[in-house]
């Protein structure tokens, strides 16, 4: 990368999702534990951050990295960022409104060295569109 001078850099990736993903809800909370799970890569991921220094970078994963039973796993990013003088803005997305066509929801930790307000404006789909469209189709029959 040294060699490249690129006069900004910005990382995009993401710990595996699967110790804090649904599909591991199965396990009792009393014995899910995120921050003891081997596939929990929040850890190295900031190593990586913390050794390139980008402008800023983006954490995607899964939304029920929210859920409070991964408090532990977001407390580590936050505090991972602010250690690493970074700002942070949260996005929670559905891929199914922004033209993709699948219902995928996830999370976006949208970090930068500078103050940053981030929104994402939705761009297909609304509950109030999808009802409108099919009421003017069974209309037209």
């Amino acid at each position: 990368m040294k060699k490249e001078k690129t006069d900004k850099l910005i990382i995009v990736g993401g710990p595996p999702c699967q110790p804090f993903s649904k599909a591991g809800y199965w396990v009792t909370n009393e014995k899910r534990n995120s921050n003891e799970d081997p596939r929990n890569m929040i850890v190295p991921y900031f190593k990586i951050i913390k050794e390139l220094n980008p402008d800023g970078f983006v954490l995607e994963n899964v939304e029920s990295i929210l859920h409070p039973s991964n408090k532990a796993a977001v407390d580590t990013i936050y505090e991972h960022m602010q250690e690493l003088g970074y700002h942070c803005s949260l996005l929670k997305i559905n891929a199914a409104e922004y033209g993709i066509p699948q219902k995928r929801k996830r999370v976006f930790f949208l970090a930068s060295k500078k103050e940053i307000n981030a929104s994402l404006t939705q761009t297909h789909g609304s509950e109030k569109n999808v009802w409108q469209t099919l009421i003017c189709f069974l209309m037209k029959e």
